[in-house]
């Protein structure tokens, strides 16, 4: 959510304070990271992160232009997608998903926008009352959908029943 000059390089007001707020929660002494990540040394600046990502995204997006000249060279290296008719469907059928049922890719990219969907209407409910803890989120692992300290059978962040 940009603030409100436009220029989409900030966040508004009230989303920043807000995660500086729900980040802050957490000293950072207790912090562990996986991977031999090194843990923060300083307080959460949500509106620096989000000014780089942007920086980022722009530098792509404009660099991106050229990529069609490299696509000859890099199909043999295998560095690009395969044409529709050449996908091996065994990577987007019968998926096995968190709750070990199958479902094919589109499905489960269906599920994942009405996840991300639903969390960014918590947050924009939890912006407009004024109250953080309207943001349900669990702590938890999302590249392996675990939740924290959850007991079995709840483990599931997106996933459950």
């Amino acid at each position: 959510m940009p603030s409100d000059n436009g220029d989409g390089h900030h966040l508004a007001p009230a989303v920043s304070n807000l995660w500086t707020r729900i980040l802050s929660e957490v000293p950072l002494e207790a912090l562990t990271l996986k991977g031999n990540l090194p843990t923060p040394h300083h307080p959460p600046r949500p509106d620096e992160w989000h000014h780089s990502y942007v920086r980022t995204i722009e530098r792509i997006s404009q660099d991106g232009k050229w990529l069609f000249l490299a696509r000859g060279l890099a199909v043999g290296e295998t560095l690009v997608y395969p044409r529709f008719r050449d996908v091996d469907t065994t990577y987007v059928k019968n998926l096995k998903t968190p709750t070990q049922a199958t479902a094919d890719y589109d499905d489960i990219f269906r599920r994942a926008q009405e996840n991300v969907i639903g969390v960014w209407r918590e947050l924009g409910r939890a912006l407009t009352e004024g109250d953080p803890q309207l943001l349900a989120l669990v702590n938890g692992d999302l590249d392996t959908g675990l939740a924290d300290d959850a007991g079995p059978g709840t483990r599931q962040i997106f996933w459950a029943a």
